[in-house]
């Protein structure tokens, strides 16, 4: 299993969202080899970056926390390997 591959299935595993340990996890992929590492360690700072404060009640932080949250895994989703110039994807150590 690659760091990608390990990082991604922990991240998924927790019961619930859990911004500090994922960006532990995102933190250790080699940004050389695989593209979309830094969009998704964007989209995990918009997440942490909500404020209670900034919204009229619970339920509308409680909703936009949740869809900040799908947006971060959809950019997890999104990371790849970097095509080298051949075409081949580089090696990230599978």
């Amino acid at each position: 299993m690659s760091d990608y591959d390990d990082a991604v299935t922990r991240i998924r595993a927790y019961a619930k969202p859990n911004s500090a340990n994922a960006r532990k996890l995102l933190e250790t992929l080699d940004t050389e080899t695989l593209d979309g590492v830094e969009d998704a360690l964007d989209a995990l700072a918009e997440y942490s970056g909500l404020d209670r404060g900034d919204y009229d009640d619970g339920e509308e932080y409680g909703d936009a926390r949740r869809d900040t949250w799908e947006e971060f895994l959809d950019a997890l989703d999104g990371i790849e390997p970097i095509k080298e110039e051949d075409g081949e994807e580089e090696e990230t150590g599978e």
